[in-house]
């Protein structure tokens, strides 16, 4: 079973990360709508909202990118045994992530991604 404590975590440090950076302001919006998604799959509401795409901004540098991916190296996995409505929950954080943060990083620093070349 997913660790949705660990979840929750490494969105808050997300968010704390995000916070600290100027640089990375316009992510602020993002950052905080995936913390609050995480913590309430932590708290056992399912019910995640879809981040719309394109509401991913610029990542100025690729040592931001890097700190990013740092930051979200700690994302537990999905055991396979997760209930169903768990599982989608996840899933559609996990997509609000690509849409507001990973997608910037893929496009501009994919050399940053283990295997992506």
């Amino acid at each position: 079973m997913i660790d949705l404590e660990q979840l929750s975590a490494v969105f808050q440090e997300l968010e704390r990360l995000v916070e600290s950076e100027e640089a990375l302001a316009a992510f602020r919006p993002n950052a905080r709508l995936l913390r609050e998604a995480a913590e309430q799959l932590a708290e056992g509401n399912l019910q995640v909202r879809t981040l719309a795409p394109g509401h991913c901004p610029t990542i100025p540098t690729r040592a931001l990118a890097a700190r990013l991916l740092r930051a979200l190296d700690p994302l537990p996995c999905l055991d396979g045994d997760e209930p169903m409505d768990l599982a989608r929950g996840v899933g559609r954080l996990l997509g609000n992530l690509v849409n507001g943060v990973t997608h910037e990083i893929y496009r501009n620093y994919d050399d940053l991604i283990p295997g992506s070349k």
